[in-house]
């Protein structure tokens, strides 16, 4: 697969795959828009997103700009970047939910992404929003979570319910093909 090189507005080479459903024109504009996205945790979604052969552009440039990403033009995507952090002497990713990023039901959008940045490598999973490893146990949205790849498996639920565990990651993680089932579903309402 051969690639097509854009300059963001500031001077950086991006590659995008060349796949037969994006023209030139469209990779160009893309482009543009990829370097206006704020954040760094959109900007690496986006890119992760195309590597795995899914349009994607940032939410403020479509109809759902409180999304942070909007995938084949209505799959909305809410994204979460963590670096690897020491806690009680193990490695962990912490992911905080802001009040501002809710609505009423729960998590705006479709899909949750989290980015685990490990320095030398990214691990993705993908979370339909409804997963219960973001809500507690009376339903309300949690404020935050955390996720210690090296602990043993325990999916335990308490008051704050399921804890984000090695199995449900590994569950979820690269699951990519969770936009296209929410693209498929969308498409079904239509």
């Amino acid at each position: 697969m051969s690639a097509i090189e854009q300059f963001s507005s500031n001077g950086q080479v991006i590659q995008y795959p060349n796949h037969d459903f994006l023209t030139a024109e469209r990779i160009t504009s893309v482009a543009l828009l990829s370097a206006e996205t704020a954040y760094s945790s959109e900007q690496l979604a986006l890119k992760i997103l195309r590597e795995n052969k899914i349009y994607a552009i940032p939410g403020k440039f479509s109809g759902w700009n409180y999304t942070d990403i909007v995938a084949f033009g209505f799959v909305r995507i809410e994204t979460k970047l963590s670096a690897r952090i020491q806690s009680r002497g193990e490695n962990a990713f912490q992911w905080r939910l802001k009040s501002r990023q809710t609505h009423k039901k729960g998590l705006r959008g479709e899909i949750v992404m989290l980015i685990a940045d490990y320095e030398d490598r990214l691990e993705t999973a993908l979370f339909p929003v409804t997963h219960p490893v973001f809500y507690r146990q009376d339903g309300a949205l949690k404020h935050g979570f955390t996720y210690r790849p090296d602990k043993k498996s325990n999916a335990r639920e308490d008051r704050y319910g399921m804890t984000l565990n090695k199995d449900i990651w590994n569950a979820h993680r690269d699951n990519f093909d969770l936009v296209w089932r929410v693209f498929y579903d969308n498409v079904q309402k239509l």
